[in-house]
């Protein structure tokens, strides 16, 4: 019953945004628009940082076309201070759109009284990410930019790639069809390396008074560094399940602490960003911003613009340390085909194990693994692999070595190892092909063969 009715609702939201659209389309606005493929707290920085360059190389007043939602809604404000609907950005305002988004809030609010311990799915998401959907067609470039694969494509592909087997070709084609934003960040790096960072001094909404008082009520007295942490909930933590539950979240938070005592016995203080309603690591002096009730965007980039470095889990906030050009240990991530070849950043990766064999998959066999491509369980659980977390050693070996390179201002260290990475790599491996250079040599000392 409530898949016939979500069918349903799909039909009537597809028919006003077909609408919407058509009356948004006849108007004649100055503008070149441009319309984030997806709206999140770590795309959308980037789909920023791509059209503020893209304006530079392309000499064209690119405006962001966007829904009024989060993070959007948040995030223009501070990357742009002037008043909402400028030529920099445009929040979608055509009628019959706000007047239907209306009704659903109104809605929404009537089933919550009647219905509030129901489960149900956001309506209101649904019908924004229909619509925002709709509106690439007018984008004049995608962040997310999919190249259908024609058959001599494929043909090309299969004939000539000897090291690579099948099922990790057909992955390959499977995402560079469906998900594909390689070239995109390709482009933003090198736009980045000859256009320069993203300038916030001039920007009153990032003011040292702002970040002053900010560390002041925080208890920050020294310099200091970002903590993301990616744990799973609780009711998962030390299940010892043997099998992959979330390839990019961290099982066992306990082999943080001594990189973190390491931290903060050379003089930093260390505050815990993202969210978090649990009391993490207090006890040995972390400062824990994530479950303060002072948590806000503007405090989270006001923390990320001034900090040393970050340590961090895979998620949206690791992407900030790119937009204001600060270094990034990036630890337990097994997203190795979305890795980017970002200045000040080294990531070590999450081991892999083969639960049938019980062995540590090495590096050299994932590399020609369709589950290289993969960031959710489902591919994991039906080839009998999983994510482990690094061990505590591991975790102290690399946080030291990049303590090092932040020390040295150098985190661009090419071993041995790393050299024999790249002979192995094919443009098929996407990001890691050109951000090899960025793999923690404490990685690749154990797994690579």
């Amino acid at each position: 019953m409530n898949r016939i009715l979500y069918n349903y609702i799909n039909i009537i939201y597809n028919f006003i945004i077909n609408i919407s659209y058509n009356r948004f389309a006849k108007r004649k606005l100055p503008y070149h628009f441009v319309v984030p493929n997806v709206q999140t707290y770590g795309d959308f920085p980037l789909f920023y940082e791509y059209t503020r360059l893209k304006k530079k190389v392309d000499n064209v007043k690119y405006t962001i076309l966007a829904i009024e939602n989060l993070p959007a809604k948040d995030l223009l404000k501070y990357f742009f201070p002037q008043n909402f609907n400028n030529e920099n950005f445009f929040f979608y305002n055509e009628k019959i759109y706000v007047l239907f988004h209306r009704l659903i809030k109104f809605i929404l609010i009537i089933i919550n009284f009647f219905f509030r311990n129901k489960k149900r799915g956001n309506l209101l998401y649904v019908f924004e990410n229909l619509m925002l959907q709709r509106l690439i067609y007018i984008s004049k470039f995608k962040y997310y930019n999919n190249h259908k694969l024609n058959f001599e494509d494929k043909k090309i592909i299969l004939k000539n790639i000897d090291n690579l087997n099948y099922s990790f070709i057909k992955r390959f084609i499977r995402y560079t069809n469906f998900a594909n934003n390689n070239s995109t960040q390709c482009e933003l790096v090198h736009l980045r390396r000859k256009y320069g960072n993203f300038d916030y001094s001039n920007n009153s909404f990032f003011s040292d008074d702002k970040k002053n008082q900010l560390l002041k009520k925080l208890g920050v007295n020294k310099k200091f560094i970002c903590l993301f942490i990616k744990p799973y909930d609780q009711s998962y933590r030390k299940l010892n399940l043997n099998k992959e539950q979330d390839p990019r979240c961290l099982n066992d938070i306990k082999t943080l602490e001594e990189s973190i005592k390491f931290i903060i016995k050379n003089n930093f203080d260390v505050v815990l960003v993202g969210r978090s309603d649990v009391n993490i690591f207090s006890e040995i002096g972390v400062i824990n911003y994530a479950s303060m009730n002072i948590r806000s965007i503007l405090n989270d980039l006001l923390l990320y613009s001034s900090c040393e470095f970050m340590i961090g889990s895979p998620g949206g906030p690791v992407v900030y340390p790119f937009i204001f050009d600060k270094p990034c240990l990036g630890l337990n991530s097994f997203t190795l085909f979305a890795y980017n070849d970002w200045e000040k950043y080294i990531y070590h990766p999450k081991p892999l194990l083969d639960i049938k064999n019980n062995k540590i998959v090495s590096l050299n066999e994932i590399l020609q693994n369709p589950v290289f491509f993969e960031q959710s369980k489902k591919v994991f659980n039906q080839l009998s692999l999983m994510t482990i977390d690094l061990s505590s050693e591991e975790v102290l070996s690399s946080v030291k070595d990049f303590f090092e390179m932040y020390k040295n201002n150098n985190y661009l260290i090419i071993t041995e190892k790393h050299q024999k990475l790249k002979n192995i790599l094919t443009e098929m491996h996407l990001g890691f092909y050109s951000s090899y250079r960025r793999i923690s040599r404490i990685y690749l000392e154990k797994y690579l063969q």
